[in-house]
């Protein structure tokens, strides 16, 4: 007996690493556009590998409209409730921002986006308890998405965590606490240390 109380599961806040396939759009009924990052000299300085990572030399795929994200989002999230699935983790949500400004603002993409997220997560994942929303919010510091939750308060607040790795225990602790000093003012910081043997 394991006693595990709740089974989540992954998503990326577009749906998978690259996006959404455009034989998934055809298959609901959805646009899908295929939009190529453009990373700045800047952030090429500091994360040069960004030049050459999958979604700058593939393209990720977006969804532009609001009642497709709906459509999407009650796709990837009903027939999780139906296999009982307790809530998800979102991930790769500041991502969202630097594939949109490929197909529109990115700032407004982000919002859409988190908005979106949040209506269908807080219909189809509270706690009948706490009457909180089963979500957990994951690569989401960029002020495009983190500043826009209104119904998830939760937030990762590091990078992962690797548990057969001793050597990065105390540095990953130390960044989780002081990120938690910033993201504690607007999230409920999660430190991301699950693991099991």
């Amino acid at each position: 007996d394991l006693d595990v109380k709740k089974v989540y599961c992954w998503h990326a806040l577009h749906g998978y690493w690259r996006g959404v396939t455009n034989g998934l759009g055809e298959s609901i009924g959805i646009d899908v556009t295929q939009a190529y990052t453009n990373p700045s000299k800047k952030l090429l300085r500091m994360e040069p590998q960004m030049a050459y990572d999958t979604p700058t030399l593939f393209g990720v795929g977006m969804i532009r409209q609001k009642e497709d994200l709906k459509t999407f989002y009650r796709h990837l999230h009903e027939p999780l409730v139906n296999a009982g699935v307790d809530g998800v983790k979102v991930d790769v949500q500041s991502g969202v921002s630097a594939a949109g400004s490929g197909v529109q603002s990115d700032y407004e993409l982000a919002r859409m986006y988190t908005q979106e997220m949040e209506q269908s997560v807080a219909e189809r994942f509270p706690d009948g308890e706490s009457g909180a929303v089963e979500t957990i919010n994951c690569m989401c510091h960029s002020t495009e998405n983190l500043y826009r939750y209104k119904k998830t308060a939760v937030a990762r607040a590091s990078d992962d965590f690797y548990p057969d790795r001793p050597e990065s225990h105390s540095v990953h602790l130390v960044n989780v606490a002081y990120n938690s000093l910033f993201l504690g003012e607007i999230a409920l910081p999660d430190w991301d240390m699950f693991h099991s043997k």
